[in-house]
């Protein structure tokens, strides 16, 4: 199968070049119409801003942000501030990394459900003199299968569109009733 939508989102901004872009150019050049494939491409987009890619500058619109070699992720500038203040807030985290909340809660929790971060109250402090970011190997594995199992069923799904097409080319090439 390949790439998936998010990639190929991605795709679409590098082509699109410098400046704004729709959601709906986005649909169009990905060959997508459906508001519930709209809906998936605003999730991938949402995604996309979260790590810092792409910047939302009114409604469906957006615009691809370049990332400097060298220069940290999100994920990682949150790590920073807490690994230097040994404690943080969602809204520390918000000020000090310019992330939006949901963001910063979901890191947060991670980082408590992997016993890095302790929360007492609103505040989260380190569990343990870490110097060590934490790494993902849980979820990429995750990932891993989840990409596998759905390249999987893309495929079969793929299989039975190819057989439903020659079905119809089939029927397509029959005779019309003839009186006999």
């Amino acid at each position: 199968m390949g790439r998936g939508l998010t990639q190929k989102i991605r795709e679409v901004l590098a082509g699109w070049g410098p400046g704004e872009i729709n959601l709906d150019e986005i649909g169009e050049r990905l060959g997508i119409q459906t508001r519930v494939d709209r809906e998936r491409i605003r999730n991938a987009l949402a995604e996309l801003a979260k790590r810092g890619e792409v910047e939302k500058v009114g409604v469906n619109l957006y615009q691809r942000r370049e990332r400097e070699a060298g220069q940290p992720t999100k994920w990682e500038v949150m790590w920073r501030v807490v690994r230097a203040r040994r404690q943080a807030t969602v809204t520390d985290l918000m000020e000090l990394a310019g992330v939006q909340r949901d963001y910063a809660r979901e890191f947060l929790r991670a980082l408590v459900k992997r016993g890095v971060l302790v929360q007492a109250g609103e505040t989260y402090r380190l569990a343990a003199e870490q110097v060590e970011a934490p790494r993902h190997e849980a979820k990429a594995a995750y990932l891993r299968r989840y990409r596998e199992a759905k390249k999987k069923a893309l495929a079969a799904l793929d299989g039975v569109f190819a057989a439903v097409a020659e079905a119809r080319m089939a029927l397509a090439d029959l005779p019309e009733g003839q009186d006999e």
